[in-house]
């Protein structure tokens, strides 16, 4: 199935769940164009780099205005981040320049010239000794965070058109991570600045994030997955698949405070937690659909593991997560049944279960490439929907077979039994093992 025609489907089917059930919006400040955020460790102040080249240093407690700065820069602020003792922050451009600033009042500290082409990303290193910048001219550049001092500059792939979006210290401060597109990933030793890995992920990686300890990286992009490496070697530990309803692709990743939670922030206005204790079977926590165009940036606020901050076309949010009361996985739905003609089809179901978060749909059609996708997400206590059948590709002599499953933060539940669908001119009828019949349980 072509892709275009899936994100279509995904756009049409998709229904959000209610945000209050799982998070409250403690504050939201309407910032124009917010394009980076970063929190000072101890969680009294966040800082805001704009569309527009301003930074703003906001209260935590409330997400008012401390202290601006309008033309920062001569163009768009791509990345901000507080010193670890919060006295500096650091901030990279469009217009190539990478500033540092007092972060109590806004004064320019140095401007750090060498790059040729913008900054997409600029970062303390965890001791603040250092600065690292990524740039669209294909090097990585570590200065010296005292006296503005080039320390080593690293030449990344010097391929046509290549962009970099994300660069990530490690914990201990001996290891950095880059991502770019054309599947660049690097990851390089600041001992003697060798490459160390480069672990595999396809299409473009976006956003990195190394975990607490040190011993994992996450990455992910615009095949709208999530992998998880070692960090020492690169290999591939686990991962998250594309969730169905994710149209633009990840943008931010961030690890927990202990390192069993991770913050996927979706660039359509969707960020979602997973359980990744153990990698190789991450589990669905919750996810946050919002209300805004995009999301630029997502993280969790300080040490919290229960807050998040997140920038938006709209503004700069602190949001804080509700208790999950749901303590097992859901049983299967049962009596799966449609009712079909050439335009539409109505799936129904029966819900055995109170504590569902909601339900997936999947189905296959015999005449495309006959392999399980989830179309659908619906709420919880679901029972049915329609569906277009043109915006599915089912057309007249196919058959198509769906499956429901529902689940919650604990997990999936069964899936319902499958339901065959034959699909004709005139009618639709529902069959399994040669037998024609309405209802397959």
């Amino acid at each position: 199935m072509k892709k275009g025609f899936v994100f279509l489907v995904f756009a049409l089917l998709f229904v959000s769940f209610s945000s209050a059930t799982y998070f409250t919006e403690v504050w939201s400040n309407p910032l124009a164009e917010a394009s980076s955020i970063d929190d000072l460790n101890d969680g009294n102040k966040i800082v805001v780099g704009d569309k527009y080249g301003g930074i703003k240093v906001l209260s935590a407690s409330d997400g008012s205005v401390l202290k601006s700065i309008n033309n920062a820069h001569a163009g768009e602020i791509k990345a901000v981040d507080f010193s670890p003792d919060g006295t500096k922050i650091v901030s990279g451009s469009w217009d190539n320049t990478v500033k540092i600033w007092d972060a109590n009042s806004l004064t320019l500290i140095m401007a750090l010239s060498g790059h040729t082409r913008v900054v997409r990303d600029v970062s303390f290193s965890p001791d603040g000794s250092k600065i690292a910048s990524l740039s669209d001219d294909s090097t990585l550049v570590i200065w010296d965070a005292n006296t503005g001092g080039k320390i080593k500059t690293i030449t990344l792939s010097t391929g046509s058109g290549m962009m970099y979006f994300d660069l990530e210290f490690s914990p201990d401060g001996n290891k950095i991570a880059v991502a770019g597109n054309n599947a660049f990933f690097g990851i390089y030793s600041l001992i003697d600045y060798s490459l160390i890995a480069i672990p595999y992920y396809p299409y473009y990686p976006m956003a990195l994030a190394f975990s607490p300890d040190g011993s994992k990286i996450a990455s992910a992009g615009t095949n709208y997955g999530v992998s998880i490496h070692d960090a020492n070697t690169g290999s591939l530990i686990g991962g998250i698949g594309k969730e169905p309803d994710v149209g633009v692709g990840i943008m931010s990743l961030d690890f927990s405070s202990d390192g069993k939670t991770l913050l996927v922030g979706e660039g359509n206005t969707v960020f979602r937690l997973y359980d990744v204790s153990n990698p190789a079977s991450p589990v669905f926590l919750r996810k946050y659909p919002g209300d805004y165009t995009y999301y630029l940036d997502t993280k969790f606020y300080s040490s919290y593991s229960d807050k998040i901050i997140y920038a938006s076309n709209v503004g700069v949010s602190l949001a804080e997560l509700t208790p999950l009361a749901q303590t097992s996985i859901p049983n299967a739905p049962s009596k799966l049944s449609a009712s079909a003609n050439d335009k539409e089809t109505k799936l129904s179901w029966i819900d055995n279960s109170n504590n569902e978060a909601g339900f997936l749909v999947e189905m296959k059609l015999d005449r495309v490439n006959d392999v399980w996708w989830q179309f659908a997400i619906l709420p919880a206590d679901s029972k049915g929907m329609t569906i277009t059948n043109a915006n599915l590709n089912i057309k007249s002599g196919y058959t198509a077979t769906y499956r429901v499953r529902a689940y919650n933060h604990m997990g999936y539940s069964p899936y319902s039994s499958q339901l065959n669908v034959k699909y004709s001119r005139k009618s639709a009828w529902s069959y399994f093992s040669g037998f024609m019949v309405r209802i397959f349980d």
